[in-house]
């Protein structure tokens, strides 16, 4: 066979496109000519070769001749082994049409996504008031950070693009199925890893208040209202879905699905959202923070800017920015409308440094608190409630990433949250080439300046205030360098980038803990 091979020759050979073009004599044989070798050319000689029938005829022959002897080979071997090739008498069966068996092409998510920029990092003077790209906001760092070859998901680097054939974001994960309350062990690992993952930074509720609907959903459900079962159905959701490398969740996960507790979730939201109150505030904060985790392949079409910029519009009509009329409320009431709208503003303006858009609050117009810990947002009110005893037994296992952290990564946030503001308001101003800046070099260099000495004292206190192995204390560290990324970013309106900078940004992302921002989901990995 080696030497029919050696010796099979086309039988006609026409000239390639580039030697066609030329008008000069194309010699050599395929897959490349002599000439587009010598030459470096992409060379398509091999769609010029031609074969005639008889000499096609003799592989044909020789082809079935080994199909013959493989048969031959399989017969009285064991009938579970996969056959190298099959005569052309064989019958196909439904056994060997196993996915499997059809051939994928091994195309990855690089392949399958579109760069938005190319991160210029020399010091190359030509570059001063140069415009570099169409690329605003941390758009810009997601293509930083894409260079650097790195994975959101642990198993995305596995996937390809027949993955996503049937995927439609409409319906996020793809079901359409609803599920009931799943069993009070069940519910509350989930309301576990919300709490640790989620609650720290988007404190969407008071600890207490909403235990007493979780507690009362199991025992009295006919008592609750719409809202305070979608509550419960979305924190199941959302904890149930963050939780899933956990081992102890993940043996439910057979059985329940995080997308069937959302769309249970959401047969109660469309009989509530009607109405534009506090409690419709917090049901959208609640599916914001569901879709931040679950659209990851829809993320760049503008649907979590419009939604974001409703809430923060919402809460601003609501007035939870001011300090009127809180005399009559209780702390519960009024510390709820304090998270309310730092949770709403925390999200949208991270849409607003994403999508390089304008601020839609400013600093000075909001006269409302910080969010803090009261009483009931401990187990302390637990001792004296003698129903409460399932949570009090575990008091001291439960909720164990938040009992050390608090709102510590919500107070953390909004500090640089604020100086994203003041970076787009300042340094970072899109605008169109040609045109010219607001400000005066000078001014966007003092600014710049002032900005790095932000973000550096925020990193200082990133550092001491939370655990190292914590979730969010990488998440945050990443967000700052993010904000050093975008200010740094080389554009008509401010300085070429600092190498050195972008330099100490690569070795910091390529350190181990990047990992451990998608390896650590579940509680029993944060160690304090």
């Amino acid at each position: 066979m080696e030497t029919l091979l050696n010796n099979f020759t086309p039988d006609s050979l026409r000239p390639c496109s580039n030697c066609k073009k030329k008008k000069v004599k194309c010699v050599g044989t395929a897959p490349s000519c002599t000439r587009c070798k010598k030459y470096g050319l992409s060379c398509d000689l091999s769609d010029n070769v031609l074969y005639s029938y008889s000499s096609i005829e003799t592989i044909i022959t020789q082809i079935k001749e080994l199909e013959a002897i493989l048969e031959s080979k399989r017969v009285g071997s064991n009938s579970n082994l996969t056959t190298l090739g099959l005569p052309n008498n064989t019958e196909v069966t439904d056994e060997s049409k196993t996915p499997e068996s059809v051939h994928k092409e091994p195309e990855t998510l690089d392949e399958l996504s579109d760069e938005v920029g190319t991160l210029t990092t020399s010091g190359n003077d030509d570059l001063q008031g140069k415009y570099i790209g169409a690329a605003t906001g941390s758009n810009f760092a997601k293509a930083f950070l894409k260079q650097m070859h790195l994975q959101k998901l642990d198993d995305l680097s596995n996937m390809s693009s027949s993955d996503f054939s049937g995927y439609d974001h409409v319906t996020s994960l793809g079901s359409t199925s609803c599920s009931p309350l799943p069993p009070y062990n069940v519910g509350k690992m989930s309301l576990n890893f919300y709490m640790d993952t989620v609650h720290p930074c988007y404190p969407v509720f008071v600890l207490k208040d909403f235990l007493e609907v979780f507690e009362t959903c199991y025992k009295s459900p006919q008592s609750l209202t719409y809202h305070d079962k979608y509550m419960v159905f979305m924190v199941i959701a959302i904890g149930f879905e963050r939780g899933e490398k956990d081992c102890e969740i993940a043996k439910h996960y057979n059985q329940y699905k995080p997308i069937e507790f959302y769309n249970t979730a959401f047969r109660y939201l469309e009989k509530t959202i009607t109405n534009r109150s506090i409690d419709s505030l917090q049901e959208l904060l609640l599916l914001m923070i569901w879709k931040l985790n679950t659209d990851v392949f829809k993320d760049d079409y503008g649907d979590f800017w419009y939604m974001g910029r409703y809430l923060i519009a919402l809460a601003i009509e609501l007035e939870l920015h001011l300090t009127k009329n809180l005399e009559n409320l209780s702390e519960n009431k009024i510390e709820l409308r304090k998270r309310l709208f730092w949770s709403s503003f925390l999200l949208e303006r991270g849409n607003t440094v994403k999508y390089g858009r304008g601020l839609t609050i400013r600093m000075h117009n909001i006269e409302i608190g910080r969010p803090s810990m009261i009483k009931d947002d401990t187990f302390e009110f637990y001792a004296t409630i003698d129903d409460r005893s399932d949570f009090v037994g575990t008091r001291n296992s439960f909720f164990k990433n938040y009992n050390v952290i608090h709102l510590t990564p919500c107070l953390l946030s909004i500090e640089l949250y604020e100086i994203y503001g003041v970076l787009l308001e300042t340094v970072y101003i899109s605008r169109t080439k040609g045109s010219t800046p607001r400000l005066d070099m000078n001014t966007i260099i003092g600014y710049k300046t002032e900005i790095e000495r932000s973000i550096s004292s925020l990193l200082i206190r990133i550092e001491s205030e939370l655990p190292h192995t914590c979730l969010f204390y990488h998440e945050l560290k990443i967000k700052s360098y993010i904000g050093s990324i975008i200010l740094h970013r080389p554009s008509p309106s401010f300085p070429n980038p600092n190498d050195d900078l972008l330099m100490r940004k690569n070795v910091y992302l390529k350190l181990p803990p990047i990992q451990i921002i998608y390896s650590m989901m579940s509680p029993h990995h944060f160690k304090t």
